[in-house]
């Protein structure tokens, strides 16, 4: 299987890189789990994959490195204080925003769920919590103003 169901819309994080055993390996608990991506970043991948082939192409690389979506500049896979130093910092100051941990983005991506009123279970699933009660208790202050229009809504069962 690979990491990207292109048809579907999955992404699918089966695999991360080990800084300390300096290879791939089965992911968090040795489990997959599979995340839902917009078509907006479907297609922000394939043009980035496409870019990818052309280099890969231009400089020789092999089969298996022009698999990688994102690699460096040689081919090889962008470990975290690469990615970090060289892809991360630029793009925040060149898009004017003030430095934040790249961690938080699964932050925003979670905020962004719940607030389009995302059921907490699926963003579990999309996590990777092992149980509800970590995403609660990690998010369930997100959006007051919903859970009061919820309050709200129990008029139409309770007003005469």
């Amino acid at each position: 299987m690979g990491d990207v169901d292109w048809e579907r819309g999955w992404l699918y994080v089966q695999r991360t890189w080990s800084d300390k055993g300096r290879r791939v390996e089965a992911g968090k608990d040795g489990e997959m789990r599979k995340v839902k991506a917009p078509a907006s970043l479907l297609d922000a991948l394939r043009t980035q994959r496409e870019a990818v082939a052309l280099e890969g192409n231009v400089k020789g690389w092999t089969p298996a490195q022009r698999q990688l979506l994102f690699p460096t500049l040689a081919g090889q896979i962008a470990r975290h204080g690469h990615f970090y130093e060289d892809v991360w910092q630029p793009l925040l100051a060149k898009a004017g925003l003030p430095h934040r941990k790249y961690h938080a983005t699964r932050h925003s991506f979670a905020t962004w769920l719940l607030d389009e009123g995302a059921d907490v279970r699926w963003v579990q699933a999309q996590l990777g919590h092992a149980t509800i009660a970590q995403t609660v208790d990690t998010y369930s202050h997100i959006d007051t103003a919903r859970h009061a229009a919820g309050a709200e809504a129990l008029n139409r069962y309770l007003a005469p």
